[in-house]
């Protein structure tokens, strides 16, 4: 008894085919190199134009920033926060033509564990002008994501009563609207 097995063929027409698809692929893949930004807090994309959003490390400080990519990969501008040398751009949205960053700013010691950081929503125009700054008060930790609704945005974050760190007398979380 002779066994004669006969694999089932591709059709000859995929081979070309994945050859398409792996050239789109290649083809649409881009990279924009971001070398004033160490951490990406976020991106966002409209048009043919990302906002991105994001913090610096140099030495014994943070900077944050908000900057708009041309469709060609220019940097088209950026808005860089160095109020003090703790500058922190956690999260932001991007409404119309409206961006809302949520920027802590203050200083920071690491060698007497000393930080003093206020919250603000700083809103920008997406031609690279900063139209107002919003304080909302002292902050220490996090904050969730920005939801606008009704022409008011919400958010929660994290305040503190003390500046110096693991030395919170009270520390809670606030639901606000701005």
């Amino acid at each position: 008894c002779l066994l004669h097995f006969n694999p089932p063929s591709m059709p000859k027409r995929i081979i070309p085919f994945l050859l398409l698809l792996f050239y789109s692929c290649a083809s649409f893949a881009q990279t924009i190199r971001l070398d004033s930004i160490d951490h990406i807090t976020g991106i966002h994309h409209k048009n043919s134009e990302l906002f991105i959003a994001g913090n610096n490390y140099p030495k014994d400080s943070t900077i944050g920033l908000v900057a708009k990519i041309k469709g060609d990969q220019s940097v088209q501008w950026k808005i860089v926060f160095r109020e003090g040398n703790f500058n922190m751009v956690e999260n932001f949205l991007v409404v119309n033509d409206t961006i809302y960053a949520n920027l802590l700013t203050g200083t920071s010691d690491g060698r007497n564990d000393y930080f003093s950081v206020k919250r603000y929503i700083v809103v920008i125009h997406s031609s690279g002008k900063e139209l107002k700054r919003i304080l909302i008060g002292n902050a220490w930790g996090g904050c969730s994501n920005l939801i606008l609704k009704d022409q008011k945005l919400y958010f929660t974050y994290k305040n503190a009563s003390s500046p110096y760190r693991y030395k919170i007398v009270a520390d809670s979380s606030i639901f606000t609207a701005v």
